[in-house]
């Protein structure tokens, strides 16, 4: 795989909105008190920005000079909107790189 189209990305984790359109639909996932919720999306969590995920993962890559989370033989392009409620702010899915276009619609 040489190309990775990315649709609204979570390279900076998000805080996400939840049903009631507060912001603190994810981090209320992450806590003790949603035990109950985690089950039905586990992965919620690893969207924090704080994530044990999201830091394993800006370790790990390097384009260049630029560290971060992409592949040095990928082409990147990332689509991200304004109007998006769950990855919030929408600019945590924008990442520079030189083999990466970030668009924001």
């Amino acid at each position: 795989m040489d190309k990775f189209v990315s649709l609204g990305p979570l390279w900076r984790g998000s805080l996400g909105t939840g049903p009631n359109g507060d912001d603190r639909w994810i981090l209320d996932l992450a806590s003790d008190d949603a035990r109950t919720v985690v089950p039905f999306c586990a992965g919620c969590p690893q969207g924090l920005p704080a994530s044990d995920f999201l830091a394993k993962l800006w370790a790990g890559g390097k384009t260049g000079n630029v560290a971060g989370p992409y592949a040095p033989t990928v082409t990147y392009t990332n689509i991200m909107t304004r109007y998006d409620q769950l990855m919030l702010p929408h600019t945590s899915g924008y990442s520079e790189a030189p083999n990466a276009t970030n668009i924001v619609a």
